[in-house]
């Protein structure tokens, strides 16, 4: 299995998370077609998602990770970019409705400790 430059640099020196994207990307639990990535294929093996295309890993990412947009998807005005900014905002607005539900949850707690 090869690696491009950008999955190897993302990787580092990391030998455990350097298994961990080979074992994704050569013995997946699931695979599935990447809509992104034109041909390629998503390969996640546990919490590691190996992107495969033409026998190689282009990149990776842990599965139940949220991570910032980059720069080129903040500009990018593509379907590809309006698609990771909609998620993102969908993800954002996750995140602040269960804060809030935990908040709730402490306050409706803390009250009935009260009376």
């Amino acid at each position: 299995m090869q690696f491009t430059q950008h999955a190897l640099a993302k990787i580092g020196t990391d030998t455990d998370l350097h298994k961990a994207v080979f074992l994704a990307a050569t013995e997946p639990t699931v695979r599935y077609e990447s809509r992104r990535n034109g041909g390629g294929m998503r390969h996640v093996r546990g919490d590691v998602v190996a992107i495969v295309d033409r026998g190689a890993v282009i990149t990776f990412y842990k599965n139940v990770d949220e991570t910032p947009l980059r720069e080129d998807q903040i500009r990018d005005r593509s379907q590809a970019g309006i698609d990771a900014r909609a998620h993102a905002r969908k993800v954002r607005e996750q995140a602040k409705n269960a804060r809030r539900d935990r908040d709730r949850a402490l306050t409706a707690t803390l009250k009935g400790k009260k009376g």
